[in-house]
């Protein structure tokens, strides 16, 4: 609750100096949380109805400039910034941020796996989606699992340097939070490891083409989705270990030559 001071409105022809210092509305303002600002409740018709008086027991004494700065610099950053830095900084939408900062234990936790060196984005997705899912599932906070941010960047570089898939991190991430084991051991455990190297997956799509011979003139007639298909089964043979980016991009080239 906020107590406001404001001065009545000189009534028309009135000048400043002919309003008495002492002539204020005095009211209550309720703080509204969702669109950050204050709003007027109600008002006091007299000042004594608030009952002022010194405290004897108080003593005077003064601020230094210092020790307000030093005060203000040990203040936490507000939600409001934090969701401002991360759609002008980070590049994250509103709705990602608005999640993010809605309760700071989870905007510490982005910030660590960002100052770790992750993409923003990435941390984000994962974070807002899989890992808050968890929560909510089954009422915990963040600060209850045993994925580190550190665990999640790890989990992440995977996904970029090609170790393996998103759909393989996903498995990962969930049976990380579930069974409280951190995720590189898992995909060490599961040999997850994804196959990128050309040799092994070029073999694999000549396999799936003699066993689909109709596929090429499917996709030479116009079904050009056929290649999705086509590309399944290669994941199939493979446990879900080939790279689908490098597998697509390889199978249209193979069936393109035919």
């Amino acid at each position: 609750m906020h107590m406001d001071l404001h001065p009545h409105t000189p009534h028309k022809g009135a000048t400043s100096a002919s309003v008495p210092k002492d002539d204020f509305d005095i009211y209550l303002r309720s703080y509204d949380e969702e669109s950050g600002t204050t709003i007027r409740m109600r008002s006091k018709v007299d000042a004594i109805d608030y009952k002022y008086f010194v405290e004897p027991n108080i003593p005077k004494f003064k601020l230094s400039k210092e020790w307000l700065e030093e005060i203000r610099k040990s203040i936490p950053e507000l939600a409001s910034d934090r969701k401002a830095k991360y759609i002008n900084e980070y590049g994250i939408s509103n709705y990602d941020a608005t999640i993010l900062v809605k309760e700071k234990p989870v905007a510490d936790y982005y910030e660590e796996t960002i100052k770790l060196g992750v993409n923003p984005k990435s941390s984000s997705n994962w974070i807002t989606s899989v890992i808050l899912g968890h929560l909510n599932k089954f009422e915990l906070n963040i600060n209850d699992i045993f994925l580190t941010p550190k665990m999640l960047v790890d989990l992440i570089k995977l996904i970029d340097d090609g170790t393996i898939s998103s759909k393989q991190a996903k498995e990962v991430l969930f049976e990380a939070l579930t069974e409280n084991k951190e995720p590189t051991k898992i995909v060490e455990e599961k040999g997850m490891k994804q196959i990128g190297d050309t040799d092994t997956i070029n073999k694999m799509i000549q396999e799936v083409l003699e066993e689909q011979p109709d596929s090429i003139e499917q996709y030479k007639n116009g079904r050009t989705n056929i290649v999705d298909f086509l590309v399944g089964q290669v994941m199939k043979k493979t446990r879900g270990q080939a790279n689908p980016a490098m597998t697509r991009s390889m199978m249209i080239e193979e069936i393109e030559k035919r």
